[in-house]
């Protein structure tokens, strides 16, 4: 099945709220799975996560219903993050070897009620993957706010922006080949408009030893 692929990198907001998602799933895995201890370890207070008074039973509910909201939208910023979430698992059952592959976060329920090598610490693991490659985006395209080159690369890319957020772009192959075409582009139009400013200034280009 064809996915949606990137044409630009995502912005300085964007990795933000990239990454508070990612934080916010992480911490609701954590209270989802207190018996392993792990809620010891979220970083943000559920009743924040989880405004409201609740039952025991229906706080688990709650949890697993924001878990459920959260799921696509990590996994498609994961996929962008080229971060890794096949898993494969091996079981025996009754002297059989099973093997059966898992998406962690697609599967994530399944994959943490089957699995038998410490499941959470993997999902965890992968979603701090997924952190790690946002904040290192996120510090680039803060440092590209005030670089005056990024922002003529920013107009120059508004066309992939407009194509993007249209969704027209479905697969790996098909953005490759968009964007060969709009590097080719750009270069035409900047010559031209080198080769009409000089001509504008009287300054003669020896073409054929350019082009030689």
């Amino acid at each position: 099945m064809p996915r949606k692929t990137r044409l630009i990198p995502p912005g300085y907001l964007e990795c933000k709220s990239i990454i508070k998602r990612l934080e916010t799933l992480k911490d609701l895995i954590f209270y989802y799975c207190p018996f392993a201890g792990y809620d010891e370890y979220a970083t943000t207070p559920l009743e924040e996560l989880i405004p409201g008074d609740f039952t025991r039973r229906m706080r688990d509910m709650k949890i697993k219903e924001y878990i459920c909201k959260l799921i696509p939208l990590v996994r498609e910023s994961l996929f962008f993050g080229k971060i890794n979430v096949a898993i494969l698992s091996t079981r025996y059952k009754r002297g059989r070897k099973v093997v059966r592959e898992f998406d962690i976060i697609l599967d994530l329920f399944d994959y943490l009620n089957g699995a038998r090598t410490k499941p959470y610490d993997v999902v965890v693991n992968t979603l701090n993957q997924g952190i790690g490659y946002y904040e290192n985006a996120e510090h680039r395209a803060f440092w590209e706010l005030f670089n005056p080159l990024s922002w003529i690369a920013f107009i120059l890319r508004i066309p992939l922006l407009i194509i993007q957020k249209a969704g027209l772009v479905s697969d790996e192959e098909v953005a490759s080949k968009i964007l060969i075409f709009y590097v080719w582009l750009v270069r035409i139009i900047i010559l031209t408009g080198i080769a009409f400013l000089t001509a504008k200034l009287g300054i003669s280009i020896p073409w054929h030893l350019i082009f030689k």
